[in-house]
C-alpha cells in the first residue's frame, strides 16, 4: 500500500492541484492542527475542500489526531508524546483504512519534509503499518521515503 505526503509551502493553488493529479491522488488528508493559513488563503478549510472536490479529490481534516504538536523531533530522533500515543495510532489506522479505498496524500503547510512532522508520521506508517510512503515535492515528483 502506498501513502503520499506533501507540503504546499508557497505553491500557488493551481500547481498544488496539478501535483496531486500528476500522482493520481483521490483524497487529501489535512494534518495541520489549524487548517488555515494567513499567507495561502486557498488552503483554508472553508475553501480547500470545495476546490479539491471540483477536481475529483476528496478532503478530510485529521489535524486533531495527527497535528504537529502531538509529535517530537530532535535531530534524527523522533517520537510521540506518551499522552498522545493512542490518539495518534487511531489516526494512523484511519489513514491506512482510507488508503485501502483511495490514493491518499497527507498534506501540511511545511514544504521541507525533513523538518515537518510528516516525516515522523511517515516513520510510523512505514515501521508500524508496513506501508510505502512517498513525499511529493513542489515540482510534483514523488520520492520514496526511507527510514535509513
Amino acid at each position: 500500500m502506498k501513502i503520499f505526503m506533501t507540503g504546499y509551502s508557497n505553491l500557488p493553488e493551481r500547481e498544488f492541484i496539478e501535483n496531486l493529479k500528476k500522482n493520481g491522488i483521490t483524497m487529501v488528508i489535512d494534518v495541520r492542527e489549524r487548517p488555515y493559513s494567513r499567507f495561502q488563503k486557498w488552503t483554508s478549510i472553508k475553501k480547500l475542500p470545495d476546490t479539491l472536490y471540483k477536481h475529483g479529490i476528496k478532503y478530510r481534516w485529521m489535524g486533531g489526531s495527527l497535528g504537529g504538536s502531538l509529535f517530537w523531533k530532535e535531530g534524527d530522533e523522533c517520537g510521540l508524546f506518551k499522552e498522545t500515543e493512542q490518539k495518534v495510532f487511531l489516526g494512523l489506522e484511519k489513514v491506512v483504512d482510507c488508503a485501502r479505498e483511495e490514493t491518499v496524500c497527507l498534506m501540511c503547510a511545511c514544504g521541507d519534509f525533513d523538518r515537518c512532522h510528516r516525516s515522523v508520521i511517515a516513520a510510523f506508517l512505514i515501521s508500524d503499518f508496513e506501508t510505502e510512503v512517498y513525499d511529493i515535492d513542489k515540482t510534483g515528483i514523488a520520492q520514496k521515503v526511507s527510514l535509513t
